[in-house]
C-alpha cells in the first residue's frame, strides 16, 4: 500500500503489465541473457534449464 499524493489516503496500486515486462527485460539484459525475454515465465524456464545443464538434480528437492 502507498499514500496517494495530496490526500495521504492509503490505497493499493496495481502495476501495469508493460512496466513489469520492462523490468524483466532490463534484468535479463543485466544478467547477460543473449536471447530476448518478454515474460517472467521465459526467464524462469531459462534459469531451470541452466540448472539442469549444470547437473542440478530437481528430484532431491
Amino acid at each position: 500500500m502507498s499514500a496517494k499524493p495530496g490526500t495521504g489516503t492509503r490505497r493499493r496500486h496495481h502495476l501495469d503489465p508493460s512496466s513489469q515486462q520492462k523490468a524483466i527485460r532490463q534484468t535479463a539484459k543485466a544478467i547477460g541473457c543473449a536471447k530476448p525475454v518478454g515474460h517472467h515465465h521465459t526467464l524462469r524456464h531459462r534459469f531451470a534449464t541452466h540448472l539442469l545443464e549444470a547437473g542440478y538434480d530437481f528430484c532431491t528437492m
